[in-house]
Order: C-alpha cells, then structure tokens, then sequence
C-alpha cells in the first residue's frame, strides 16, 4: 500500500545502484537502515503492535538481512563517506585531498568521477567500485575499501537497532506500559536472548 516513490526511497540497492530482489523473489525488497524513513516505517509497525496490547515483540532481521550485493543505496553511501571522514580525516588528521587515501585505498581524488569536486568530501563509492572492477564482487579482498565497508555497515546496523529499540520502549511508557525485546540470536540492547529461529530446527 506504499507509494512507489515511497518504498522505492526505502529500499536499498546493488552496487550498480540497481533494485534487488531480496531473497531472488520478485518484487520483494529489504529496506537501507541509513535512511531514517525507513526507521520511521518500522516504528510505525512497532507502534500499531503496543497500541494492540503485546508485551512482547520479537524483532526479525534487525539487520536488515542484506545479501552481499544489497546495500549500496544512497543514503548508506553517504553513511560511508561520513564514516570514513570522520575516522581519517577526524581523528587521523588527513585531509580530504591527502595523498594517502590514493596510497592506501587506491582512491584518487582528483578523479572526477569518483569524488566529484575533487576532494573526499562527495566520494561516491560506487563509482569507485566501477572504476576499480569490485561492482560484481564489493566485498572481495581485492577491493581496498571491503574492510572498512564491514566495520561501517556493522556500527550503522547497530546504531539503527538502537535507535529503534529506545524508541520502542519510550512509545511504551508513554502508554504507562512496559514491552520486552528481543531478537532473532544474540543482539545488544534487548531484555532476553534467544537462539536464531534457523538454528533451532525441527524435530521428527
């Protein structure tokens, strides 16, 4: 019931900056955990569940289940760029034209295409993975930025899980209630732990 505008705003991308079927069905798409629209849509969710009366909810997929060829949308390209200021520029004291982004990541930011302006401050990663060959394959080895992409992808996951779980709970004592949290396996901020609902298994 969305808006195409809408869920196509939400949705995160492949490297190519292409749609993806999540879980290769048609159609289907998982959200960008940079975009805080798409928090906002799941809070709604959260939201309609306490008005009902749980005390309890049970959060799948808390990081958004992305394959390895979905989250490369906009805004989590812009999430990255800011993390990679923030820890070299920030608190190594680069420059956003230093010689070392060349050295160390093969980024050049004399390169129009990938950092439009010439300098790291508009960095488009994917450019950077056209230009270096990576579309296919972000997260090999052969891609200098992969290590720094998983670091950034696992603190903005977090960051997303709890902004969300504090809100979770402040909506419900709002309401003079209190609802427990938890996750599918081990997760912070949450009230009880569980195992992945796939690694429990059926019996015969």
């Amino acid at each position: 019931g969305l808006p195409e505008a809408r869920w196509k705003d939400m949705a995160t991308r492949s490297p190519a900056g292409e749609l993806v079927d999540a879980w290769g069905t048609p159609g289907v798409r998982h959200g960008t955990l940079s975009n805080p629209a798409y928090l906002r849509y799941l809070m709604t969710w959260c939201r309609q569940q306490i008005d009902a009366g749980v005390d309890y909810l049970f959060m799948d997929e808390i990081d958004a289940a992305h394959a390895p060829r979905e989250g490369y949308d906009d805004y989590a390209l812009d999430d990255f760029r800011e993390y990679l200021l923030k820890k070299y520029c920030g608190e190594q004291g680069w420059t956003r034209d230093d010689p070392r982004w060349r050295k160390r990541f093969g980024i050049d930011p004399a390169d129009g295409k990938v950092c439009p302006g010439g300098t790291m401050a508009n960095f488009d990663y994917r450019a950077y993975l056209r230009r270096g060959g990576h579309i296919e394959r972000p997260g090999s080895p052969k891609n200098p930025l992969a290590g720094e992409w998983h670091i950034f992808t696992r603190v903005r996951d977090e960051r997303a899980w709890k902004w969300l779980v504090d809100r979770i709970r402040a909506y419900a004592r709002s309401k003079g209630r209190r609802v427990l949290i938890s996750a599918n396996g081990l997760a912070p901020h949450v009230d009880l732990q569980g195992r992945r609902v796939l690694d429990i298994g059926c019996g015969n």
